[in-house]
């Protein structure tokens, strides 16, 4: 994880990184005001598509940019509250896990760039999709069910099922027209060009596992309010439940 540190010394990176928040913002924003699905804490999200296909294009910078742009447009969207800064959290791992679970998951990987020109690369593109709007969904709810904002099970399926959906269906075409563009631009970062060769040979257990603390951690918190009479948010027990499947995420973050 030294990268998301190191790459504040190359100002290419630090370049990408404000051009990463500044288009994530832009996109977020209008929505927060035309379609907010829960008025303060999540809308609809065409813009969702970004941090993953720019965490392929541009590494780290984009785990960086799509952090600050949901931060800049909670501020600019009038969706600012303690609650933000887990979706801080969240949207960093959005932009930080597909650059480093690309050509790390074994016999899924097609050991080549995202280029998104055949179908087995689609398949693993879907997945690294899949993994961010997990992993992501699953810290934010976490985070604003225990302050006692919103219900677990809503914002963690919505934020689920809409980042997946918009980044499986925008995210294909978009990656392929700008990929080979970036890499010609010479935008590419260095680690995603190469992740095939850095994959190791258990890098794939880190994924699984990575899998296993997100698929835990959204089972057992949705399990909290499937047939209960009445659950609030801001319970502990739900809280305290959950809580080793999100060191077990950011663990296998911080390994990959």
């Amino acid at each position: 994880m030294k990268d998301v540190i190191f790459m504040w010394r190359d100002t290419r990176m630090v370049v990408l990184a404000a051009l990463t928040a500044a288009t994530y913002a832009a996109v977020l924003i209008p929505f927060k005001v035309v379609l907010p699905f829960i008025p303060g804490f999540t809308e609809f999200r065409p813009g969702s598509v970004i941090p993953v296909i720019f965490s392929l294009m541009f590494g780290p910078a984009a785990a960086w940019g799509s952090a600050l742009g949901n931060l800049i447009g909670d501020v600019y969207g009038g969706t600012l509250t303690p609650a933000s800064s887990f979706g801080f959290v969240g949207n960093f791992l959005y932009g930080y896990i597909p650059y480093k679970v690309w050509g790390r998951m074994g016999f899924l990987s097609c050991g080549t760039e995202p280029t998104i020109r055949s179908g087995r690369q689609i398949v693993e593109y879907l997945v690294t999709a899949a993994l961010a709007a997990g992993a992501c969904a699953t810290v934010i709810a976490w985070g604003v069910d225990m302050m006692g904002f919103v219900p677990f099970n809503i914002l963690s399926n919505f934020i689920l099922v809409t980042n997946f959906a918009v980044s499986a269906i925008l995210g294909p075409p978009l990656l392929a027209a700008l990929y080979p563009r970036a890499k010609k631009w010479r935008l590419v970062h260095r680690l995603a060009t190469s992740q095939a060769e850095r994959r190791g040979r258990h890098a794939w257990v880190i994924v699984l596992l990575l899998f296993v603390g997100i698929a835990s951690g959204h089972f057992i918190g949705n399990a909290f309010y499937f047939g209960a009479e009445k659950v609030d948010p801001g319970g502990m027990g739900l809280a305290v439940a959950v809580a080793p499947s999100i060191v077990l995420i950011l663990l296998c973050a911080a390994l990959l």
